[in-house]
């Protein structure tokens, strides 16, 4: 390469200079003629050289003033510059050749590189979302690194419930509950992470529930000394009439039992929310919540038997009862006078209710976890969803009876289930208190009354107790209360049908009567001079009674035979006190015991009186007791199941005496109890149906009896002499047969006879009717076919006579008058 020096030129050869450079940048080739020049192509060289010439003509035109040495120096530069020109454009060609290869290069790496800038950017965005996902993990991961922290804290022993760091502790676990198991991760140790977590959690809600405990157990303590002193200085007229045992005069009670308690349950109630939050969500927490519930039960069962068996004792006190306490069980068993065993149980149920609900507002006061709230599962894939019914079952059984909630009660079903038993055990110091003396009791009457107190005050719980549960209550709402009594009725209720069935026995089936109780008619002579004389008396003219004529002008009480009056006593006061099929079953046994106590008392009053009285007082005491078992609605045929054993006796001979039985035991009972076991044989009997025929016979024998002795003499008349009138009198003249009619001499006989009887004998009988039936219209109705029959007789003598004898006979002895006579005495009696 030429080195070249700048020479000094005049301001007119650089100003060519610079026109000559400029020139030669404006004659620069463009890449098409760069392309042409590395082809070899002459003319764009020649180009160049010829304005290079041109620029050395310009500059030596403009040099001709100047000095030949300044232009030959300027020559000189442009021949140098021309050298440098030739070489500067070979060293463009040469770049240019080498930019060419390296262009060529670039667009090799280009279409080389395009697939991997594709696949960068593929793997570029790949990388973006693993970063946002180990970012996200970073976010839900970061709450388990203070994870160990927690689970040392609330795993540590005796851990206090006040400690400042369980709550926030308790938070994270929860929070790391929620993302584990709504994690849609399938990692193996999920699953027992979770358990870890949740062990971890329920350890620190039992530190919570110890809490709780200690504190109800401390307030029981004090409550149960304050209850103590109220009981030792009970206020006057404790529980009197007019005035409820807890008013406002009763402050101490409310204070040491209910208000005592109210306040405490304003400080463990943030506490137990705690509790009732996380139990919905898994059964050990659910578990730990049924645990304090069960302390707070636990420290309040004691609190309330020792306050009702103080309201009890003042309820002894003032009923002037003895007390005496069971040696076993310690609790206060309280012996009442029977007589007023009814109104202290009235007065004591409504202590009962009044304590059972303020027991329940106490307890809804503690525990609110709500009516429906189930347990939640976490499903698959993680989601959260609410157990079924049958998962719910599963889930609380595992936590014992107790705590099984049906139907969609879920936890709060299996607190008031809790609730209810507690309670129930409370209320069972009812029963204990009123056992001793019912089954002591054995008057009727007073049993019925208890029994009828009880059922009132049992529709009375079961309407104002607040519906629970089906598992809590065991049917219906009717409550703890509801319960106790109807167990106590079903006590009193046995006991009072098996002091009936021995009254109706003493009473009715092993009666024997006495003289007086057999002493009739005089009894009811007695009865009916006695009602005279009162209505005689001008200071009772209001009391006397209307009726017919005779005897029948005053009414009177007909006296009771004491087996009818003893079962129909006992029937009005079971009817209410017993449910329909035991009062079925006793009011047939003892209306058939009462029909049978009266057939056997007729027949001793027939063998004292006559048999007329006898009659009457079968009849009168009949139609009584149909009249006063009018009112009871009741069943009256009653299936009676007896063991028929004869088909066995002459098998169990022939065994025996075979020895068959002693050499194979097994075939004999076999065959006892296969071929040869005992019938049952069924018997239907109405008690009422044979209420109905043995007054049906006996009215029918009454009137039979009655007839008979208004006709005693033409009986045998009509007996012997009645079939003539079957045949006309010429007939029997010319059969030639004169005895089948009787003499007229006989026929005045017997009227005679008869119309004597009929006006001696009527009256007395007449007023034997009236003196037992002592009312007019059923006197009518049976004195209708009495006089019936003895016309009829009448009218079959009346044919006798008329074929046995003349015109002018019966003329002679007026037997129409005769037969007229006889009917106007029946008809002035009825």
């Amino acid at each position: 390469m030429v080195s070249w020096v700048e020479p000094e030129l005049s301001p007119a050869a650089q100003q060519l200079c610079q026109q000559m450079a400029t020139w030669a940048a404006a004659e620069r080739p463009s890449a098409p003629e760069v392309a042409a020049m590395r082809m070899g192509d002459a003319p764009s060289r020649r180009a160049a050289r010829v304005a290079l010439w041109r620029a050395h003509a310009q500059l030596a035109a403009q040099a001709d003033g100047e000095s030949a040495s300044e232009a030959l120096e300027a020559l000189s530069a442009l021949q140098q510059l021309d050298g440098l020109c030739a070489d500067a454009i070979a060293h463009v060609q040469r770049a240019s050749g080498c930019l060419d290869l390296v262009a060529q290069r670039h667009a090799g790496l280009e279409a080389q590189s395009s697939a991997l800038q594709r696949q960068t950017a593929v793997h570029s965005g790949h990388l973006a979302g693993t970063q946002a996902l180990a970012d996200a993990l970073e976010t839900r991961l970061s709450p388990f690194r203070a994870l160990a922290t927690h689970r040392r804290l609330l795993e540590a022993p005796g851990l206090p419930a006040t400690h400042p760091d369980l709550l926030p502790a308790l938070e994270a676990l929860d929070r790391a509950i929620a993302g584990v198991a709504g994690s849609a991760s399938t990692a193996r140790d999920s699953a027992s992470l979770l358990v870890e977590l949740r062990t971890a959690q329920a350890s620190g809600l039992r530190a919570i529930a110890a809490h709780i405990a200690s504190a109800l157990n401390s307030a029981a303590s004090s409550a149960l000394s304050a209850l103590r002193d109220w009981s030792a200085d009970p206020p006057p007229n404790v529980g009197g009439e007019g005035r409820p045992l807890l008013s406002s005069a009763d402050g101490a009670f409310l204070q040491a039992v209910h208000v005592r308690f109210q306040t405490l349950a304003t400080t463990l109630r943030p506490w137990i929310e705690q509790l009732e939050r996380r139990a919905p969500l898994h059964r050990e927490a659910a578990a730990v919540l049924l645990d304090a519930q069960g302390a707070y039960l636990e420290a309040r069962a004691p609190l309330l038997r020792a306050a009702l068996v103080a309201m009890l004792g003042r309820l002894a006190a003032d009923a002037s009862a003895d007390s005496t306490a069971d040696a076993a069980g310690g609790a206060g068993v309280l012996r009442l006078p029977v007589e007023k065993l009814a109104d202290a149980a009235r007065r004591a149920i409504g202590w009962f209710a009044r304590v059972m609900s303020l027991e329940r507002e106490l307890h809804e006061a503690f525990f609110r976890s709500g009516v429906t709230v189930r347990l939640s599962a976490v499903g698959p894939g993680g989601a959260v969803g609410t157990l079924s019914r049958r998962e719910s079952e599963a889930t609380f059984s595992s936590l014992g009876d107790g705590a099984v909630a049906l139907g969609s009660g879920g936890i709060s079903g299996a607190l008031e289930f809790a609730l209810d038993r507690s309670l129930g055990g409370v209320c069972a110091l009812l029963a204990d208190w009123l056992r001793p003396t019912v089954i002591q009791a054995n008057s009727v009457e007073h049993l019925a009354d208890l029994a009828l107190a009880l059922r009132e005050e049992a529709a009375s719980a079961s309407k104002h107790t607040p519906e629970a549960p089906v598992a809590a209550t065991g049917g219906g709402g009717r409550g703890a209360l509801g319960s106790a009594i109807e167990r106590v009725l079903g006590d009193v209720q046995d006991r009072l049908a098996f002091r009936a069935q021995i009254d109706l026995r003493e009473n009715v089936r092993t009666f024997r009567p006495t003289t007086e109780d057999v002493h009739f008619p005089e009894r009811l002579e007695l009865a009916r001079d006695a009602a005279r004389a009162r209505a005689d008396t001008p200071a009772m003219d209001g009391a006397a009674g209307s009726g017919g004529g005779g005897d029948g002008a005053v009414r009177y009480e007909v006296p009771w035979y004491p087996p009818a009056e003893a079962t129909l006593r006992c029937l009005a006061v079971l009817y209410r006190a017993v449910d329909r099929l035991t009062f079925s079953s006793l009011a047939a046994e003892g209306v058939a015991e009462a029909t049978g106590a009266l057939l056997d008392g007729s027949a001793r009053v027939a063998a004292r009186s006559g048999e007329l009285h006898g009659r009457l007082f079968l009849v009168r005491q009949l139609l009584t007791l149909r009249e006063q078992l009018a009112p009871f609605d009741a069943e009256w045929e009653v299936v009676e199941k007896t063991l028929d054993l004869s088909n066995m006796r002459g098998w169990l001979l022939s065994e025996i005496s075979s020895r068959r039985a002693l050499a194979s035991p097994l075939s004999f009972f076999r065959g006892m109890l296969t071929s040869n076991r005992p019938a049952i044989v069924e018997r239907h009997k109405d008690a009422k149906a044979s209420l109905e025929a043995e007054l049906k016979a006996s009215c029918e024998g009454l009137i039979a009896h009655v007839s008979a002795q208004l006709t005693q003499p033409l009986l045998p008349f009509l007996v012997r002499y009645g079939t003539a009138t079957a045949t006309g009198g010429a007939e029997a003249e010319g059969s030639g047969v004169g005895e089948a009619l009787p003499s007229a001499e006989a026929c005045a006989k017997i009227l005679q006879e008869t119309v004597a009887c009929v006006e001696e004998r009527l009256p007395a009988l007449h007023g034997a009717l009236s003196l037992y039936l002592n009312n007019a219209i059923t006197l009518a109705i049976l004195f209708r076919p009495m006089k019936t029959a003895v016309s009829d007789a009448l009218q079959q003598y009346s044919a006798v006579a008329q074929r046995a004898m003349q015109d002018a006979e019966r003329d002679a002895l007026d037997v129409p008058g005769q037969l007229g006579r006889v009917r106007s005495a029946l008809d002035a009696y009825g």
